[in-house]
């Protein structure tokens, strides 16, 4: 009987320690899972900060890009002026002044122009760096970038200073405008666009695959720095600008 008693005892410690090993276990479960919710806030902490950065990113980027167009407004590059070892900004100056007074007709005095200078660091033999100049005044420079076209009967060219991203955009799109006048299309680029018989033309990554959207030509100054009866008669002459 006695012996029966202490089996039936040991049965119940065993159940008993089962039972608390179960416990304990449930415990570690817990655990685990109180610790995977607080590494899942994290992540979405992580994800919320990240987000929030892309977009500050983001805008950082556009007011980059905004602030390089702002020092670029008030600027023309003139190519192909002639270039000497010994040349003094003062020549240069009245050299540019008297090559884009005499073929745009737009009269210059010596205050239109802020400063003058070559693009590049180093003079190569046989060829010419391009010269950045800035007006004093915006309405200065668009009257002569409207005139940009009477540069075609001369030596020289003359383009707006566009910024790195754009003439990268144009680059691009360059191929295209030319496949596009081949065809019969009126193309033309407009800043970091281009368009063909009036509409904008989208473009994915790849500048093979390319749609055309109903979006007409922007008269704002930031895509085509030029007067709209300017534009127009550019139109008819399918004249690009650089």
């Amino acid at each position: 009987m006695r012996v029966q008693q202490f089996q039936s005892n040991m049965s119940n410690t065993d159940a008993l320690d089962l039972i608390i090993e179960k416990l304990d276990k449930l415990d570690v479960v817990d655990d685990l899972v109180n610790l995977m919710k607080i590494v899942q806030e994290k992540i979405d902490n992580l994800a919320k900060k990240v987000a929030t950065l892309e977009v500050k990113n983001s805008l950082l980027g556009r007011n980059v890009h905004a602030l390089r167009s702002s020092t670029k407004r008030h600027n023309i590059i003139l190519y192909n002026v002639e270039e000497s070892p010994t040349e003094s900004n003062d020549d240069l100056k009245r050299k540019v002044t008297e090559i884009v007074t005499e073929t745009t007709k737009v009269q210059l005095q010596d205050s239109d122009i802020c400063r003058v200078r070559r693009i590049g660091n180093e003079l190569t033999a046989g060829t010419t760096r391009p010269v950045r100049i800035e007006f004093d005044s915006l309405t200065k420079k668009m009257s002569v970038a409207s005139n940009f076209s009477e540069f075609k009967s001369t030596k020289f060219n003359a383009s707006l200073d566009y910024t790195t991203d754009v003439l990268k955009k144009r680059k691009m799109l360059t191929p295209k405008m030319h496949e596009a006048r081949r065809k019969g299309s009126h193309a033309i680029l407009v800043g970091a666009y281009l368009y063909i018989n009036g509409k904008r033309l989208i473009t994915a990554e790849t500048p093979t695959s390319y749609q055309l959207d109903v979006e007409t030509p922007s008269t704002s100054e930031e895509s085509d720095p030029t007067p709209k009866l300017k534009r127009e008669r550019s139109k008819k002459s399918k004249t690009k600008f650089r």
